[in-house]
């Protein structure tokens, strides 16, 4: 999915969605960003499935 930054306002980034919609996005996460920008958002899936296993093993060795 691809946004565009229309704008800042404080501490959110105004972004148009690709169906036309505005969304509010903590800044924060989108580091470096200006009006015009072009942002691509993807899933991935790898990434999350090594986040899960690394949750998994530290509840494992928390709680047996």
């Amino acid at each position: 999915m691809k946004i565009i930054i229309d704008r800042i306002e404080g501490a959110c980034a105004v972004a148009e969605l690709p169906d036309g919609t505005m969304a509010e996005v903590d800044i924060r996460i989108l580091p470096d960003c200006a009006e015009g920008d072009v942002f691509t958002i993807e899933k991935d899936e790898e990434e999350m499935s090594r986040a899960k296993d690394k949750a998994k093993k530290a509840l494992q060795d928390l709680f047996g």
